[in-house]
């Protein structure tokens, strides 16, 4: 099987005490590392936050007091996956 078709799973957000977001998923097999995209609308345009993530969790340190939403994908050594379903945290 291909990689591409195995975007992460199980994809959550929450805020923690701090007022960052916590993002967590489950690994992708095959996947050598992810990457994070956030949005600050739904659907997108996404930016890139990070890439070649080898963990399943991200700390995003954000600022404003808004909803923010994020995507994930999977990478092997020859392509990315397609993206995870949309989640959103609302910053209070």
């Amino acid at each position: 099987g291909n990689i591409v078709s195995l975007s992460p799973l199980a994809f959550t957000a929450a805020v923690t005490n701090g007022g960052q977001v916590s993002l967590n998923w489950t690994p992708t097999a095959r996947a050598a590392n992810y990457n994070v995209l956030r949005s600050n609308t739904a659907g997108g345009p996404y930016a890139l936050l990070a890439n070649v993530i080898t963990d399943t969790t991200y700390l995003d340190s954000v600022t404003n007091r808004a909803v923010y939403y994020y995507k994930i994908q999977a990478n092997d050594t020859n392509a990315a996956s397609t993206f995870s379903s949309q989640v959103n945290v609302s910053i209070p």
